[in-house]
């Protein structure tokens, strides 16, 4: 009976085991990062659900594995501060994996008409972060162009334009009444 149940309690744990699937895959080089060597030390994979967030080192080879992956729908992203990599929609039933390309905040249902990419996942960079990058050279054209400079000149125009407009004004409004005052003293 003893036995039995041994049995009966391995072939459950068996069973248990298997259903849970192992998210495996390789970053690899591209025209965005030429070389592993360029992967930087603090690259971690994220595999993210609504419930949880496993994190794991990337091995300086690009490779990276989740084991005991229960059934669910999750995001693989991964992190490191030179690069931006591709993001994956993974979908585990049972011990099958099921990776989609992604794009950020975008959702998949848990069952999904697009055809699935190749497991183990490929990774690849997308984009290259540029902290440090050249000013640029000095334009004057582009100095008059800016509208900090223009706001500047518009009112300086106005400094000397104003004074002289309303000195016209004036003028223009003394001449009235001159003429007014001509043309009352002819009607008495």
């Amino acid at each position: 009976m003893r036995l039995f149940l041994a049995l009966a309690l391995c072939f459950v744990c068996f069973i248990q085991l298997s259903m849970q699937a192992e998210v495996q895959g390789k970053i690899v080089p591209n025209l965005v990062m030429r070389s592993l060597n360029d992967l930087p030390y603090d690259t971690h994979a994220k595999l993210i659900s609504k419930e949880l967030i496993r994190d794991y080192p990337v091995q300086r080879n690009g490779q990276f594995s989740f084991t005991n992956v229960e059934n669910g729908t999750y995001l693989l992203r991964f992190e490191t501060i030179e690069y931006d990599f591709a993001q994956f929609h993974i979908i585990v039933n049972g011990s099958r994996v099921y990776p989609y390309y992604t794009t950020t905040g975008e959702e998949r249902p848990s069952t999904s008409a697009m055809k699935s990419i190749s497991h183990p996942i490929t990774v690849r960079a997308v984009q290259k972060h540029e902290y440090l990058q050249e000013p640029r050279k000095f334009s004057l054209i582009r100095l008059l162009k800016s509208p900090m400079m223009l706001l500047s000149l518009a009112s300086v125009v106005m400094v000397f334009v104003l004074p002289k407009l309303s000195e016209h004004a004036r003028s223009m409004e003394v001449t009235q009444q001159q003429q007014e005052s001509e043309v009352t003293k002819k009607t008495t």
